[in-house]
């Protein structure tokens, strides 16, 4: 019977052999007592890798948690699409249903939601809830490349707007979408591996929508206090009015501009 061969990866300056095609995910579990937090990227030289990807012969490997900066970026991606999952678990695919994610609030992220439902105290107890129920399904985050011209329709499939028209202008003929339990996103960077990976965030009402909370890079083991600045968000709230009275709700609404000649 003939074996697998082997590979030698550096890792942290140790080096160490694994069987050929072995995955990141699967090095990271051989070494997850040296990290004081659960690994979510790997490092490969000076290329972010994901843990579904496999390590090539002779590299030198570090991985990520969620205390380092992208590993921090990775959960915020990961968790926005779990919160998305969970709504549309909840609600269902809806022409008249549109969730929007606008900026930073207190170590989070601020949403409004356009949709017959408003945002209650059930609301966001409802979504929660399914929100590690899903989290404890350990669903994995899918990625797959397709065209630009395929992205645009399963946006607008799935009521997407601001993600459909996003694509009228990427130059690029192929993207990169992830998928989780059917629910398809774009993100602008890596994943973790699957849902068991975030164990901690939290929802709060807030204004007229709500914040997705997650952890600090310093405080990983824990949601931190509920600290909005009021003047700050005034002010990101009023720009975001604005934006919507001339016309440019959405990045897509700039391009398109843009492009007809009408931003200076």
């Amino acid at each position: 019977m003939q074996t697998r061969e082997s590979i030698q990866l550096i890792i942290d300056g140790q080096e160490m052999s694994f069987q050929d095609g072995i995955t990141y995910r699967e090095v990271a579990q051989t070494v997850q007592e040296q990290y004081d937090h659960r690994i979510l990227l790997a490092v490969e030289g000076n290329a972010l890798r994901e843990l579904r990807a496999i390590p090539k012969d002779g590299s030198h490997v570090h991985f990520l948690t969620i205390c380092d900066t992208d590993g921090n970026k990775a959960y915020q991606r990961s968790l926005s699409l779990l919160l998305q999952k969970a709504v549309y678990d909840l609600y269902g695919r809806r022409s008249e249903y549109e969730m929007a994610v606008h900026f930073a609030v207190s170590d989070g992220l601020y949403y409004t939601l356009k949709a017959p439902e408003k945002v209650t105290p059930d609301f966001l107890r409802d979504v929660l809830a399914q929100m590690h129920a899903v989290q404890q399904a350990a669903l994995p985050f899918e990625k797959r490349s397709v065209s630009t011209a395929q992205a645009r329709e399963l946006f607008k499939k799935w009521s997407m707007p601001d993600k459909e028209q996003l694509f009228r202008y990427r130059l690029s003929s192929r993207t990169n979408i992830y998928e989780v339990g059917g629910v398809p996103d774009y993100a602008y960077g890596y994943m973790v591996p699957d849902t068991s990976y975030l164990e901690c965030f939290d929802l709060k009402q807030y204004h007229d929508g709500f914040v997705l909370q997650f952890p600090k890079q310093t405080e990983p083991d824990c949601i931190p206090e509920f600290k909005p600045e009021e003047k700050l968000f005034y002010v990101q709230h009023k720009a975001m009015e604005w934006g919507r009275k001339i016309g440019i709700d959405m990045a897509a609404d700039l391009n398109g501009a843009v492009v007809a000649g009408k931003a200076k």
